[in-house]
């Protein structure tokens, strides 16, 4: 008897990633974008073959939201508490069994708890989609969107959360059927089903404006009182990493000081130790310079070059924490007895 095949997890989870642009819920927009295009062509497209094209609109908008909702259960997770608390409310946590090998990816930050609870959960359709929300957020998703007014600097923004609030009803209702859609499209030859242009289109419509809603919730929920401005990212940016550097430089001072407090048997030798922390400050510069290097001469350089600085420092304040525990604890060992 052929024995079935173990499903492998961390590929999958990888193969994705590795397909995902930023990997992170904004992405949807670049995609609707690109959506956008095929809606335009749809006008100067022959009648029997624009069918068949409108069949395409709802399979991509459900795409657009199952890789949205799953990024934003991963971010949600991956933020803290209270968020990752809640990870055991799911009803597939009681069936999930997480093996050596996936705890090994996670502990080498290959994956992330928030990587790995995404993948496991079902996007299947708006009830999915809220309750895996809901979950971590301890709130019923959909009447908080109800509920949400975005304010911002941006009339824009502030008119889409508008306009949601004005037609939530029937925008919920063009999501529900989007997904009907999609399981039509997909899964029958669907040859008899009715293709109505002006309800297909009249529901991506409106699944772009719930995806916006949703996207300025969970950031408000996330990062209230953000900025919004490039100036003011950038200037957020570089104060995040200057907090984080500034920490960085006086636990170096901790390990030094109390190394020697130690005496011989604790101690290390801080001319190797600086040398190291300078070689490590080289890699953290270049490694910033490469992830902002795809907007170098552009406004939001300096954002991401100050974020991915941030970022490498966080995990250095980290490393060097867990390696020295012992050397920053107050205990001591008493050798004489």
């Amino acid at each position: 008897m052929k024995m079935k095949k173990k499903r492998n997890v961390i590929e999958e989870i990888l193969a994705i990633k590795s397909r995902a642009k930023f990997e992170a819920r904004y992405d949807y927009a670049f995609r609707f974008g690109e959506l956008d295009t095929i809606v335009n062509a749809l006008k100067a497209t022959p009648e029997h073959a624009r069918k068949e094209l409108l069949k395409y609109i709802p399979i991509a908008t459900v795409a657009c939201f199952e890789a949205f909702f799953s990024a934003t259960v991963k971010e949600l997770i991956d933020h803290g508490k209270p968020f990752a608390d809640r990870i055991g409310k799911f009803n597939q946590a009681a069936n999930t069994r997480i093996d050596f090998e996936i705890l090994n990816e996670i502990q080498g930050k290959t994956l992330t708890i928030g990587d790995f609870a995404a993948h496991m959960l079902s996007f299947n359709n708006l009830d999915d989609l809220n309750a895996n929300i809901s979950t971590l957020i301890d709130t019923d998703m959909l009447s908080e969107l109800k509920r949400f007014e975005k304010h911002s600097i941006f009339e824009e923004k502030m008119n889409t959360s508008r306009e949601f609030l004005k037609h939530s009803d029937e925008v919920i209702k063009s999501v529900k059927r989007t997904f009907e859609l999609r399981h039509i499209f997909c899964h029958e030859y669907s040859r008899s089903a009715r293709v109505e242009e002006a309800e297909i289109l009249s529901n991506y419509a409106n699944c772009r404006l719930f995806l916006d809603q949703v996207n300025n919730f969970i950031w408000e929920l996330l990062y209230p009182g953000a900025p919004e401005t490039q100036a003011d990212m950038n200037m957020e940016a570089a104060a995040d990493f200057a907090e984080l550097d500034k920490a960085l430089t006086q636990l170096i001072i901790d390990i030094k000081t109390k190394s020697e407090e130690k005496g011989d048997m604790h101690n290390f030798d801080p001319k190797i130790f600086d040398k190291a922390i300078r070689s490590w400050k080289k890699y953290r510069k270049d490694s910033a310079e490469c992830a902002a290097s795809p907007v170098i001469g552009g406004s939001m350089y300096s954002s991401l070059y100050s974020s991915a600085m941030a970022d490498k420092t966080r995990e250095k304040i980290e490393s060097l924490t867990s390696e020295f525990a012992y050397t920053l604890s107050e205990e001591d060992l008493d050798f004489e007895n």
